[in-house]
């Protein structure tokens, strides 16, 4: 990362403490609030690690993908016969064939 980059982090650590502060003055020793500034002193400490880690820099895309091919045939059906649906609600519907 560039020297700005890490100042632009810098500052919002601060920004995200300053604002945690606040939160802290009007609602006392809240577990969320406890728990925020834990993840904001590793972050302080993630960003100062990185910030003494030489870093290379990558350019996106600068490889070449490959193609995976996909064939439009059918599947077989009988596979799946028995398998749940997950996360689509329809974990007692026998499946069709």
């Amino acid at each position: 990362m560039a020297a700005t980059e890490f100042n632009d982090l810098h500052v919002a650590i601060k920004s995200l403490k300053a604002a945690l502060h606040d939160l802290s003055v009007r609602y006392g020793p809240a577990t969320g609030l406890l728990r925020i500034q834990n993840d904001i002193e590793r972050l302080t400490i993630d960003v100062n690690d990185l910030d003494t880690t030489p870093l290379h820099s990558v350019t996106v895309g600068s490889q070449p993908t490959e193609a995976i091919y996909v064939p439009e045939l059918r599947s077989d059906e009988a596979a799946w016969m028995g398998a749940q649906d997950e996360g689509l609600g329809f974990h007692s519907r026998k499946r069709t064939q």
